[in-house]
């Protein structure tokens, strides 16, 4: 099979001249070694200048300040295509192109002014932040003598359901689509530069993907051809990889080199922001090999693979990771020994006030539940609940704690080890740590606890020597 690598360039990525070019090296690095695929994320920052139009837009304000708002975000592309295209019919295409996209975003400002706010129109705002700078960036190839072409994924390329917001694919109709677009460019030697982070529902509708979503694109398209091509997918990120410790908390925290995918998953579960977990799903499904490189030092020769199977000679522990702020709520009382199905009216009340739940523990006694919640959630989660007509009786207590951290001890090798529970408790207890709740999942991945966050360096500290530097000795 021919070799193919499909590279994500995030924002940090394409946020100036020197970024730019940085990307045009490490093309010419793998150029001549396989076919290439590139997916990017919108420019740095303009996310972020999107949200803020919507939010300023729908806060009582007129159509004519919603437009100037909007014109500031013209302005910045206008900027990067003066600065970075020099051919003027280049220059002249990509004007045009702008000129197009912003009379759709202006055409939403009545809707954005004068009525409520949904996901559908959030998201079809949201990804034109991906559809200008691929577009840009496609131009930008062309403008410094690379074949390429432009390739917008809601263009039949990733089809979703209806999900606005968190959208997934449908996988059997990209695994048709995606081929029958991409392959006659990549036969020719022409480099596809695709949008990450949306995708479009089989009714025409634009969804986006969610935090980690251009992560989650690259791997989507990988998916799709893997059946063609050996494919690799390197995400350029500002660091070298996963890293087996938070280095704010402790300072020996080395590169994790070789990881199993279901190690990385939990491990961007559990507080490492730089990966999500949805886009290693897709690799995982077709074991296809995916690597974390540093964008600011391409070539250096480290870097984190995740493949089927780790690195079963290092360490059983390969990482401590924590999630430094949740709430912890629990509901207790002897009545919901006697209520059928309280669990599932917590998560539903939970789940429909869009929280999500980062931690469960529920004593054998079934009187009590824990769970964990982000920090900014925690208040909202305590009211909704005391407020619904379930639990906002006398039988039921709930208790909200907000100054708590989670952390999880991730590793396969736990699995083949007996006594690393013990061994972990009993580390903690010598530094005089307190666990408050325990959680531990069938595939003895992870063993997961609540702890006061004032407790969570020297708990890291104390786990990293006994399992990092000691490997549980």
């Amino acid at each position: 099979m021919e070799h193919l690598f499909i590279f994500k360039f995030g924002g940090s990525c394409l946020k100036n001249k020197q970024s730019m070019e940085n990307t045009i090296q490490i093309l010419d690095h793998y150029i001549n070694n396989g076919k290439i695929i590139i997916v990017t994320s919108a420019f740095y920052g303009v996310t972020d200048k999107l949200i803020d139009w919507i939010n300023y837009s729908t806060d009582l304000r007129t159509e004519s300040e919603s437009e100037n708002k909007l014109l500031g975000i013209k302005d910045f592309h206008k900027e990067i295509i003066s600065n970075m295209i020099s051919k003027k019919d280049l220059k002249t295409e990509s004007l045009k192109y702008l000129d197009e996209r912003f009379k759709e975003l202006k055409s939403k400002i009545p809707e954005l002014v004068h009525e409520n706010l949904n996901k559908e129109i959030k998201d079809f705002i949201l990804s034109y932040g991906e559809r200008l700078s691929t577009y840009i960036y496609s131009i930008y190839l062309l403008d410094n003598g690379y074949k390429a072409q432009f390739f917008s994924t809601d263009d039949d390329l990733i089809i979703t359901n209806k999900f606005f917001g968190n959208a997934l694919p449908i996988l059997e109709k990209i695994e048709t689509n995606i081929p029958l677009k991409l392959r006659s460019a990549l036969d020719k030697n022409i480099i596809p530069i695709i949008s990450g982070y949306y995708g479009v529902s089989e009714d025409g509708k634009i969804t986006t993907l969610g935090r980690g979503g251009t992560d989650f694109s690259a791997t989507i398209v990988g998916y799709a051809l893997s059946e063609i091509y050996d494919v690799k997918v390197i995400f350029w990120k500002d660091v070298y990889g996963l890293l087996s410790a938070n280095p704010k908390f402790e300072c020996h925290a080395k590169l994790v080199e070789r990881v199993s995918f279901k190690e990385a998953k939990e491990l961007a579960f559990f507080g490492s922001k730089i990966i999500h977990p949805l886009c290693l799903n897709t690799a995982e499904i077709k074991d296809i090999k995916v690597e974390l490189r540093n964008f600011n030092d391409p070539f250096a020769p480290k870097s984190t693979i995740i493949t089927k199977q780790g690195n079963e000679h290092e360490s059983v522990i390969k990482a401590i990771t924590t999630i430094e702020k949740i709430s912890m709520i629990t509901i207790e009382g002897e009545a919901m020994v006697s209520l059928p199905g309280t669990a599932a009216k917590v998560f539903s009340i939970i789940g429909e006030n869009d929280i999500n739940i980062n931690f469960i523990s529920q004593s054998s006694s079934e009187n009590n539940i824990t769970f964990g919640v982000s920090q900014k959630d925690g208040f909202r989660a305590g009211n909704v609940l005391a407020n619904s007509k379930y639990f906002g009786n006398r039988w039921l207590q709930i208790k909200v704690d907000h100054e708590m951290s989670l952390v999880a001890v991730v590793g396969e090798g736990m699995q083949h080890r007996k006594g690393i529970a013990g061994k972990v408790f009993s580390t903690l207890g010598d530094v005089d740590v307190n666990v408050v709740a325990i959680a531990q999942g069938s595939s003895e991945l992870n063993i997961t606890f609540v702890i006061d966050q004032e407790d969570l360096e020297k708990a890291i500290k104390g786990l990293y020597h006994t399992f990092i530097i000691n490997n549980g000795h």
